[in-house]
């Protein structure tokens, strides 16, 4: 907050509380967001954006790998199949090989058993699957000059499931090295360019490259800050955030976008005042308070009902902060109105 006889322009975060709090007792005053709240409230929303994307291109893949493994494994003990349908392309494709493979155990004799091989090798689901031809050329690579015999066929049979199941871990590993590199990657997509230096951006440029669905995102974040250090002539509209939604967004991300873009006329308030006194620009604002304070504040807050009088809590707080502090019995009715 910048002081003179009167103060005339406050600088507080995203609150309705607060926002209230600071009109009710300075209702001319003119009110503004702070740089770091508000690139906090869009990391916030990009985050749980990015963490939206990572549980739908590997998490939920994971998770369906584990379970096909399973499932596999169970039914060569029990001989049954379960009906599983999974999200995954490539798993829906596995699957499906896995369901003709795992009907060779119903054969009757050896001689059933390898027509239905030669079948399995010509149908139109092994073919759909890039590694099932793979692991068949592999298992037959294997088997003896005498071929299948009665002896051996569901020995070869249980061979060929634990292919599958290998083929199956590889692909499952792949994805969680990549879930690996992801959650690096948000972390600098999310870095404010000016705190970059030549290592971070190589790091940026590699993560893109890895994951290019987040460019859109990078590209939001950097046209962020810059419209924060940049001249009067280059000055937009936060409007150019809601390229980074779509339907499918977080409900987090839609909301502050929503709150940034409603509350844009705050967010720059600073340079109308720079404007209309330029001798600010190099001055130094007075905080309230340090961010550390908050929790001792709120400790005083959720007891301020068991005081006998506004009075109390507001000694409470002054002690707490070390300077006087200034209450408005409004504010007081309000907040009780309210409970």
């Amino acid at each position: 907050m910048i002081l003179q006889k009167e103060p005339f322009f406050a600088i507080c975060d995203f609150g309705a509380s607060l926002l209230s709090g600071i009109r009710a007792v300075f209702p001319n005053i003119q009110i503004g967001h702070d740089y770091f709240h508000t690139a906090k409230l869009l990391n916030e929303g990009l985050l749980k954006e990015m963490r939206q994307l990572r549980k739908h291109a590997y998490t939920n893949p994971i998770k369906e790998y584990h379970l096909a493994r399973k499932a596999s494994q169970m039914a060569v003990k029990s001989k049954i199949l379960p009906s599983i349908q999974f999200n995954d392309s490539f798993l829906q494709k596995a699957w499906g090989f896995y369901h003709n493979l795992h009907s060779l155990v119903s054969s009757s004799s050896v001689n059933h058993f390898i027509k239905n091989w030669n079948d399995l090798k010509d149908l139109q689901t092994t073919n759909s699957w890039q590694l099932g031809l793979q692991i068949i050329q592999k298992v037959e690579a294997s088997i003896p000059l005498c071929g299948f015999t009665r002896k051996n066929y569901l020995k070869y049979w249980e061979i060929t499931c634990n292919a599958w199941r290998g083929s199956i871990r590889n692909e499952r590993n792949t994805l969680e090295e990549k879930q690996k590199g992801y959650s690096k990657a948000c972390y600098r997509v999310l870095m404010n360019p000016s705190n970059m230096n030549q290592r971070d951006e190589q790091k940026l440029r590699e993560s893109l490259k890895k994951f290019p669905f987040l460019r859109d995102i990078r590209t939001c974040v950097r046209e962020f800050h810059y419209q924060f250090k940049t001249k009067k002539s280059n000055w937009r509209s936060l409007a150019f955030l809601q390229k980074v939604i779509n339907e499918k967004s977080h409900k987090g991300l839609k909301s502050a976008v929503r709150t940034l873009i409603g509350a844009e006329s705050r967010i720059f308030a600073y340079r109308d005042i720079l404007v209309k006194h330029p001798h600010l620009m190099k001055g130094k604002s007075i905080r309230t308070n340090r961010e550390e304070l908050n929790r001792k504040i709120g400790l005083v807050a959720r007891n301020q009902y068991g005081l006998r009088s506004t009075s109390g809590a507001c000694v409470r707080i002054a002690g707490v902060l070390n300077c006087s502090v200034v209450s408005s019995e409004a504010l007081w009715k309000k907040e009780k109105k309210e409970l």
